[in-house]
């Protein structure tokens, strides 16, 4: 029996031994050997036979030397698995080649992990984080954030088309760089029938916000300035209504951002 915490034992094993193999080390093979030829006469014979032992058990060759045999940390923490059902406080380093499972409370002071860390309950954390790189696929709620850099949308851009207002025509057009969340959009108008108090062009989102959105729009050309305009908003879209007559032929630019 191998000893898994603090406590006497009658020796040491001078061979390793995985739980299946060998069931007969080969020095304990060789010592029998030896045996039956030298004792031929006084002893009777013997050879192991593993076949009749119960799974798990195996002959290793052992220095007897009883003594206390007290574990050390690394050789506790250093395994397969590490099963905690309590707390835990580790100040120094923990090498696990298998999985770690932890059912309390840990208190750990440095957590560096190369791979993936999947979680899936909750994560709290009350200092300061520092991640290269964090990539959310679901819902997201932060109390306060403080970006020192840059932020950037992504996404698929949402559906453009050009409105009453715009006119008809080969040149009536509408176009998008951007997302759901911010970005361009122009709207150009065609060559005849341009109206006021109408649509000029609506954007419809990919994925529809839960409640009415914030939107906030900004001329980017002289044109689009100088027309009286105001938004009509939904969850799923925005559009731009004109109060003045649109020039036929013009490009009407808008820079946007959508927040909820």
């Amino acid at each position: 029996m191998k000893a898994t915490s603090a406590s006497r034992v009658v020796g040491v094993a001078m061979e390793n031994y995985n739980g299946t193999q060998p069931r007969v080390s080969a020095l304990v093979a060789t010592e029998e050997a030896d045996r039956a030829i030298s004792h031929a006469t006084d002893l009777a014979y013997y050879v192991s036979n593993p076949s009749l032992w119960p799974a798990g058990t195996a002959k290793i060759m052992m220095f007897v030397n009883p003594t206390f045999y007290a574990p050390t940390t690394s050789s506790i923490l250093q395994g397969n698995g590490l099963n905690v059902s309590g707390n835990s406080v580790l100040s120094g380093d923990v090498a696990i080649s298998g999985n770690l499972n932890v059912s309390g409370s840990s208190t750990l002071t440095n957590l560096a992990v190369t791979g993936y860390a999947n979680i899936t309950g909750n994560l709290t954390v009350t200092g300061d984080t520092t991640l290269t790189k964090l990539t959310v696929t679901g819902d997201t709620v932060v109390q306060q954030i403080t970006v020192n850099g840059k932020i950037i949308t992504g996404g698929t851009a949402p559906t453009v088309a050009t409105g009453t207002a715009a006119g008809t025509g080969p040149t009536a057009a509408a176009a998008v760089v951007g997302n759901d969340t911010a970005g361009t959009v122009s709207f150009t108008t065609g060559i005849t029938g341009t109206v006021a108090n109408d649509i000029l062009g609506a954007i419809t989102f990919t994925t529809p916000y839960s409640q009415t959105p914030i939107v906030t729009v900004s001329p980017t050309t002289e044109d689009s300035a100088s027309i009286r305009y105001f938004l009509i908003k939904t969850t799923t879209g925005w559009s731009i209504k004109v109060l003045d007559t649109p020039a036929i032929s013009k490009i009407y630019s808008f820079d946007y951002h959508v927040i909820q």
